[in-house]
């Protein structure tokens, strides 16, 4: 079985992982890198063929200063 991720918001595509484990582990390092630069939206999914199995989705708000 093979998993995917995929960034709706961006258009990234990762190549396939083997286990479930690598392609979560992929997902979150990319969410977190989005995260560090800024990004006001976040949409990940771990696809296993062409159903999802996970989905990461954040939207940030700025505070007011």
């Amino acid at each position: 079985m093979s998993y995917r991720v995929i960034d709706h918001i961006h258009g990234y595509k990762q190549k396939r992982f083997s286990t479930l484990y690598e392609a979560m582990n992929t997902a979150f390092q990319v969410a977190r890198m989005q995260t560090i630069f800024a990004d006001k939206r976040i949409h990940l999914s771990v696809m296993d063929g062409r159903r999802q199995t996970i989905e990461i989705s954040v939207k940030q708000r700025e505070g007011e200063r």
